[in-house]
């Protein structure tokens, strides 16, 4: 096992969250997404909700999973609930007459979805923090290390300082996002890791490191737009080869891992072939880390 100098450990200031509002809208934007929900009952709770919501976006012409993760990503700030709706309609493409003409119905959908969630779990405020102290212990002895290693591949300052992480009842059974505008990680407060060869922890690794390599000042070389998701796949050999540094991960090929995180939502032209080429050039060479990320768009691209 490789040792990590304590003077090179990278402490990211993490505040941990186990407020409820974001557990309904994480688990409808996994049935908005068509991806298998763990409980059939609850895709049937709120699913009716989802479906019209979905129908309005749709028929407004825009991005789905651009409004969930936005709704998502201010879910617990404090701002109106209307104010977060626009908000999210906006990064969904939506113009702003049309954002406040359409509001108001989400707003109405939204409230209905989260009393169909609240009743299904009625006891969450209180069984939140005791399932995500599991995975916060977890990173606490662990995810400094990761984070340190996964510093070093990249550039130190690439990394963030700091960062949110929100924790959410499972809905698919191991599962999160990130989004760096906001600085906010969600992940899914699970109390086994639902893959046995690939921690939880190494997902968090993942996502913290994404909070920092997708923010616009890491590359601007690379078109903001793409950013976030490009910097996500390029993490992932990164953070392979970091987590079995400090032996969080065995004998795991990188495609088993973007398998487990189910990935292939990101760019489902992305292939373990291209990145691993991708990433040996980067390791053997001396790009730059933002000038290899505009290569990786270009590949990706292509």
């Amino acid at each position: 096992m490789r040792s990590v100098d304590p003077f090179e450990t990278m402490a990211i200031k993490i505040t941990w969250k186990t407020t409820p509002e974001i557990s309904p809208l994480y688990a409808a934007a996994a049935v908005a997404s068509g991806m298998p929900v763990a409980d059939p009952q609850l895709a049937g709770l709120i699913g009716a909700s989802v479906q019209s919501i979905s129908d309005r976006l749709a028929v407004a012409d825009l991005d789905v999973d651009r409004f969930w993760n936005g709704l998502i990503a201010a879910g617990d700030r404090p701002r109106d609930h209307r104010a977060r709706v626009e908000a999210a309609l906006l990064q969904a493409g939506c113009g702003e007459l049309a954002a406040d003409s359409i509001a108001p119905t989400i707003s109405g959908q939204l409230a209905d979805l989260k009393i169909a969630y609240a009743e299904a779990f009625p006891k969450l405020s209180e069984q939140l923090p005791l399932r995500a102290r599991v995975l916060q212990e977890q990173w606490e002895a662990r995810g400094p290390g990761l984070i340190a290693v996964i510093g070093k591949l990249t550039h130190r300052d690439l990394m963030p300082k700091k960062g949110t992480v929100a924790f959410v009842q499972p809905a698919l059974g191991g599962g999160g996002d990130a989004s760096p505008e906001t600085g906010l990680v969600w992940i899914e407060a699970v109390l086994a890791n639902p893959f046995p060869d690939i921690p939880e922890v190494v997902r968090l690794g993942w996502l913290l490191a994404r909070l920092g390599l997708g923010r616009k000042a890491a590359s601007k070389l690379v078109d903001a737009k793409h950013l976030p998701d490009l910097a996500a796949l390029a993490l992932l050999p990164i953070v392979l080869e970091a987590a079995r540094d400090v032996e969080l991960l065995g004998d795991v090929e990188l495609s088993r891992l973007m398998d487990a995180w189910n990935t292939r939502r990101i760019n489902s032209n992305c292939t373990a072939d291209s990145l691993n080429q991708w990433w040996s050039q980067m390791r053997e060479g001396t790009t730059p880390f933002p000038v290899g990320l505009k290569a990786l768009d270009r590949i990706l691209t292509a």
